[in-house]
């Protein structure tokens, strides 16, 4: 009795069989497999993941051992990208299947990218900079401010007094100018102004002119209007005249019959 309760348990521990499916395919995808009976066709199990970063997705099925049918339809945001079916494979052990999009570079055939080397043009630059201030600073240490030709060259230094008297002869240059400006203008205010009279007959005349002027363009705008008038009953004389010819045309043919 004993073995008999035994076998019931361990047989259908030894009977069941474990497979481990792993599609490597895109990250970020999902990834729907889906087992028939090979012999029946009919569903056994279907199971839902998610690829990951590296481009796994995998799923477990169980059975009692023999041939499966393995469907792998794998999409993203819910639009099929392809799908795949595996007919009569063996279960028990690992069965691997690489399913990538045709628009996907698997990390296994990507190229890895180089390093930049920067120089740091920066920091050079600043170095350089801090080099020749200290060899300048030194120069004028050993260089004394006078007016004479240095001691361990050519040049000449020109003392700071002479730029202080430059800078105050330009200061005085621009005062006076201002101020014989202004005298200027004082000068020229104080001065009477021309008054211009104009006698009464002058300013009669320009009237007489002015008045003359206006009637010769108003004569002009006058005749111009009489030859725009004239236009348009030209045009409407002829207008009348082409209609006439047309309700003769139509009387003749009237008395022809030939409506």
């Amino acid at each position: 009795m004993v073995l008999i309760l035994v076998a019931l348990f361990v047989l259908p521990i030894v009977a069941s069989t474990t497979t481990d499916i792993i599609v490597k395919t895109a990250p970020n995808h999902d990834v729907m497999f889906s087992f028939y009976d090979p012999i029946q066709d009919e569903l056994i199990n279907r199971t839902k993941s998610v690829s990951s970063s590296d481009e796994t997705a995998s799923a477990v099925f169980e059975n009692n051992g023999g041939e499966v049918d393995i469907i792998v339809f794998i999409s993203k945001f819910g639009e099929k990208v392809l799908t795949e079916e595996f007919s009569g494979q063996e279960t028990g052990g690992e069965l691997v299947y690489e399913l990538y999009p045709d628009d996907y570079i698997p990390l296994s055939e990507q190229i890895p990218k180089e390093p930049e080397v920067v120089i740091e043009e920066q920091n050079l630059t600043e170095e350089q900079n801090l080099t020749e201030e200290i060899i300048i600073s030194e120069e004028n240490e050993d260089t004394p401010l006078t007016g004479l030709s240095t001691s361990g060259g050519n040049k000449t230094l020109i003392p700071s007094v002479v730029y202080y008297v430059i800078g105050l002869v330009l200061i005085t240059g621009i005062v006076i100018f201002l101020v014989s400006k202004m005298v200027m203008r004082r000068k020229l205010s104080s001065e009477p102004r021309e008054i211009k009279i104009t006698k009464l007959s002058e300013i009669h005349k320009e009237s007489v002119t002015l008045s003359r002027e206006i009637e010769e363009a108003e004569r002009k705008i006058r005749e111009a209007q009489a030859s725009i008038n004239k236009l348009k009953n030209d045009e409407k004389i002829k207008i009348a005249e082409a209609k006439m010819r047309k309700d003769k045309e139509e009387l003749e043919a009237l008395k022809r019959g030939d409506y």
